[in-house]
């Protein structure tokens, strides 16, 4: 079915960039290496150093009685991923796109305009979000890696268990690595279960929609019938043939848009059911860009480039990012590794000094950096190997 929406004025791309991404060698930005560094016996359970799970066992009763308090001081936190979309939704100006429930949640939240994925492929990308450094910098930036991290690097996760939280992820891992999976997380199976926290205890679930996966453009995993009509394309990129190849593929990625839609806005709902939406920090971003030619895999904007919305309810606000109002948009220039970092300080979790992100909000925020580094290595079989600095206008 097609929703009404009013008709947005659709956003002016930045200047077309001097020069596109190649690969270089930076000494423009200094990344940490931790391929060097001294590690120590690795725990089974976590991939993370014995003498870390030490000292979180010495702090096991702290965050018991930080659960017991929690509710009052810490909020809870939801991070949406849909997969392989770039800005394609009406809320970003998208005419074609029919996505109301994003378009809501920007409406009440801050919409931001220059979000970059680290790397333009999904476990990749994931890799670097879960340590909050980029993949390059542990050994797990090729596609396919199976490669264990430094054991001193811990997940994000294990700091919010750390900090009193319960974590739930739906339910997708992929990071790349063999060092730690579903292990991480307090919930990693099916639906989450709200029931199994303790009373009063925060959450943090990060839940992945799967729906606009550049798989659904397959001709076996398309819609059997498509709503999305190819005269309503509006905009087909110029580096792209407007053929009725290309207009099928992007009829099918806009029908599958408005099924994660969809999804996402029956997962708000079910906050508010639960009452928990007014406590309730919600974070939407996509992992990547995509889906159609010369997008994902590609360093270009069209790769990494992604949609980043942020709603803080009336209850947190005095957490969130200065100049925050509902409605507002953000040319701040933002990176994934931002995001991690911010969750934590927004938890009230430990932040390990390596952490290569800035936080956006709270009391802890920091100034946002004039250059995003990009990488992109082997996929699978292919290799690319390029790197990329971004400031949000020109790309080098």
């Amino acid at each position: 079915m097609f929703y009404s929406r009013k008709k947005t004025k659709t956003l002016q791309p930045a200047k077309k960039p001097g020069c596109i991404y190649a690969a270089v060698f930076f000494t423009l930005i200094s990344l940490p290496s931790f391929a060097e560094q001294p590690t120590s016996k690795e725990s089974a359970l976590s991939g993370r150093p014995e003498e870390v799970q030490a000292q979180d066992s010495g702090r096991r009763s702290e965050g018991q009685a930080f659960k017991r308090r929690a509710s009052s001081i810490r909020p809870n936190i939801l991070w949406i991923f849909s997969e392989d979309n770039s800005s394609y939704l009406g809320c970003y100006g998208d005419r074609t796109a029919r996505t109301p429930e994003l378009d809501a949640l920007a409406a009440k939240g801050t919409r931001y305009t220059h979000c970059y994925s680290n790397a333009p492929v999904c476990a990749v990308a994931r890799s670097s979000i879960i340590l909050g450094v980029p993949a390059v910098s542990t050994g797990t930036q090729h596609m396919r890696s199976s490669y264990k991290v430094p054991s001193h690097l811990t997940p994000y996760p294990t700091l919010l268990k750390a900090a009193g939280y319960h974590t739930i992820n739906q339910v997708k891992t992929d990071y790349n690595t063999s060092s730690f999976d579903k292990n991480i997380w307090d919930q990693c199976k099916g639906a989450a279960d709200f029931s199994r926290r303790d009373k009063g205890q925060p959450f943090f679930l990060k839940i992945n929609f799967s729906q606009s996966h550049e798989s659904g453009l397959f001709p076996e995993k398309r819609f059997k019938k498509l709503t999305t009509k190819a005269e309503d394309i509006t905009a087909i990129p110029p580096y792209q043939i407007d053929n009725a190849e290309t207009r099928a593929d992007w009829q099918a990625l806009y029908d599958k848009l408005e099924a994660t839609d969809r999804s996402i806005g029956q997962l708000l709902k079910r906050l508010e059911k639960m009452g928990e939406a007014e406590n309730t920090i919600v974070i939407y971003c996509s992992d990547h860009g995509g889906i159609t030619i010369r997008s994902k895999r590609y360093l270009y904007d069209s790769g990494t480039r992604v949609p980043f919305i942020v709603y803080f309810p009336k209850k947190w606000q005095h957490l969130a990012p200065e100049g925050y109002t509902p409605g507002a948009t953000s040319n701040r220039l933002t990176q994934f590794l931002d995001i991690t970092k911010t969750i934590l300080a927004l938890a009230g979790a430990d932040i390990p000094a390596h952490l290569s992100g800035r936080i956006l909000a709270g009391d802890k925020a920091e100034p946002a950096r004039k250059k995003i580094f990009l990488f992109s290595d082997r996929f699978d079989s292919a290799p690319d190997m390029s790197r990329a600095l971004t400031d949000g206008r020109y790309k080098c």
